[in-house]
């Protein structure tokens, strides 16, 4: 089973995941981070998907993950599903879920790496 923790290093993981950048860190030693995508005038921003469900979305988004899977709350927490046309499911990211839509996010994101 893997385990996925909400912080710092999950957080910067999945910005490198989705070719976001760290530039520098503000108060509390938290990483900033820029969409390279934005171009030169693009605004350092905290980013925090492990803990900010905007954020988790935000980086949902940059890798197109919900068109091709999709957030689910299950008995045992929030997974990512790939579901087969033909009935088959398969979990992407911890087989026993997330206690959170934006950690479930994460590691998705991770697990497509």
């Amino acid at each position: 089973m893997i385990e996925i923790k909400a912080g710092r290093e999950l957080d910067r993981a999945v910005a490198e995941a989705i070719g976001w950048i760290a530039t520098h860190k503000v108060l509390g030693g938290i990483d900033a981070f820029v969409n390279p995508r934005e171009g030169a005038g693009a605004t350092p921003m905290v980013f925090m998907p492990s803990v900010d469900l905007n954020d988790a979305f935000r980086a949902a988004e940059s890798v197109e993950l919900f068109q091709k899977y999709l957030l689910s709350k299950m008995d045992s927490g929030w997974m990512i599903l790939d579901i087969d046309p033909c009935g088959g499911c398969e979990v992407i990211g911890p087989d026993k879920g997330c206690p959170t839509p934006a950690l479930a996010i994460c590691a998705a994101i991770l697990k497509r790496k």
